[in-house]
């Protein structure tokens, strides 16, 4: 009796030989996480730029003239 195939081992690309369906999907996580990771990093940057500019425009504010 033959069995049915799986989804994780149908190909994707050319029937001649392409990417499977989990290769495919891990591709999209490893860009899924990569993509998670730059977001926090331009998201802790746009802080830094917040509160230095919060900073400069205290000092500003009390300094004296």
């Amino acid at each position: 009796m033959q069995s049915v195939p799986f989804a994780e081992d149908r190909e994707v690309a050319s029937p001649g030989g392409g990417r499977t369906i989990m290769q495919v999907t891990g591709f999209l996580q490893f860009g899924m996480h990569l993509l998670t990771v730059l977001f926090f990093v331009g998201m802790a940057g746009a802080s830094v730029v917040v509160v230095l500019s919060f900073v400069e425009d205290l000092a500003e504010l009390f300094q004296k003239e």
